[in-house]
């Protein structure tokens, strides 16, 4: 019996940061997406999958980041 996977993922980010301000950290991660959006495209089209993105916000002592 062959295995079908619904979903997978892959993980890009920055490692943690000290920072009120989550456009800091989502800049870094554009810059190394931004030069790879055809490639992303072609395995979306090849494989008719979705892409999503997550951010993941760690919030301490109740410093909330400035999310927009």
């Amino acid at each position: 019996m062959s295995l079908y996977r619904k979903e997978t993922s892959w993980d890009l980010g920055t490692g943690y940061q000290v920072s009120l301000d989550v456009n800091d950290q989502l800049q870094k991660i554009i810059i190394k997406l931004k030069n790879k959006v055809s490639i992303i495209n072609e395995i979306k089209d090849a494989y008719s999958v979705e892409c999503n993105s997550f951010i993941v916000v760690k919030i301490e002592e109740g410093n909330t980041p400035g999310l927009y």
